[in-house]
């Protein structure tokens, strides 16, 4: 007997935003989510309707939430070119695309008299690890907790003071959580990367506004509504675009879209059961990394605002930097 197809199932009117976009969906797509399966299913208004109202929801948001339910994937958006004084309109979602005589430059090999002279053989070293260790040949491989690798924690004595047991502020790499599933490369973050790769300008020529956006508020929509493969795409994604920003400029719009991120990343979201929640994990590790350089008005603003999310991210990033400095203290002392 053939499994019976999604699209044979009743089809519900989602409106969306403050216009009431209106997305039309079919019930065995929407029931991928726990909370949405009860309400196309179970006695309530919704069901009866054939109706979902959205109205706290971004548009382009939903459409890429809609996206993910009918082909477990969506299309990563770009960072535009940053307007001088200012963050982009983002007027072309898709960002701009390198030309063919621009992509055959950067792939094409270097020729000419200025080409440096072959160095000489030397041996090679090991490659360093998300700490920037390098390990020798005969080491083992950490097996320790993400945030101290066995090879960092001190052997027991009565020596051995409190400081040096202090744990080092991880790489964006090195994050992760609880039940969070290792996603293969998809087709459309590929495409991503593939753009990173080639693209012409420096980060602090960029707008992240809408990249940043697009994954965090997936990252939201999929926790409130219990998808957790789509929060773990959502944040691996965002992780991987924070990776390729590399330390802020001040003045640059990044550091706008940065204090945009945090805002609405402390606003959004809140630690549950005593564990941090990885959103604000991965925020706030990356602001400690480079907090000497998380300067300007926006950062100004996040500091004097009353909010009371805009203080707990002060405190956890805080709590970061002082956690760096006590390994780093603990470690020139040794």
């Amino acid at each position: 007997m053939e499994a019976s197809s999604p699209f044979n199932s009743q089809v519900y009117q989602i409106l969306v935003g403050p216009t009431a976009k209106s997305f039309y969906v079919h019930a065995d797509v929407l029931s991928k989510s726990e909370m949405l399966r009860r309400e196309v299913s179970g006695q309530w208004k919704e069901s009866e309707e054939k109706q979902i109202k959205w109205s706290h929801w971004n548009v382009g948001t939903v459409e890429k939430f809609i996206e993910w339910l009918y082909t477990d994937d969506y299309k990563c958006p770009y960072p535009t070119k940053a307007v001088t004084g200012g963050s982009s309109s983002q007027e072309d979602r898709d960002g701009p695309e390198p030309s063919a005589t621009d992509l055959e430059l950067l792939q094409a090999p270097h020729q000419g008299h200025d080409d440096p002279e072959p160095k000489a053989d030397v041996e090679p070293q090991p490659e360093p690890d998300h700490y920037g260790r390098k390990k020798g040949k005969n080491e083992k491989k950490s097996k320790g907790p993400v945030w101290l690798p066995d090879d960092q924690v001190p052997e027991a004595s009565e020596t051995v003071q409190e400081t040096t047991l202090v744990q080092p502020l991880p790489t964006l790499d090195a994050l992760d959580w609880a039940g969070c599933r290792k996603l293969g490369k998809l087709t459309q973050a590929e495409e991503y990367d593939k753009w990173t790769g080639h693209q012409l300008w420096l980060p602090e020529e960029l707008d992240y506004h809408e990249v940043f956006t697009t994954h965090a508020e997936l990252y939201v929509m999929a926790c409130t509504y219990m998808v957790d493969d789509l929060k773990n795409m959502a944040w691996q994604r965002l992780r991987s675009v924070l990776k390729t920003t590399g330390v802020p400029v001040p003045g640059s719009a990044l550091i706008e879209n940065l204090a945009s991120l945090i805002h609405y990343t402390f606003k959004q979201t809140g630690n549950r059961g005593g564990d941090e929640d990885p959103l604000r994990m991965l925020v706030t590790t990356f602001s400690a990394l480079h907090f000497t350089a998380m300067k300007g008005p926006e950062i100004d603003e996040l500091i004097m605002s009353p909010s009371s999310s805009d203080k707990e991210f002060f405190v956890a990033l805080t709590s970061r930097i002082t956690q760096q400095m006590k390994y780093l203290e603990a470690k020139a002392t040794k």
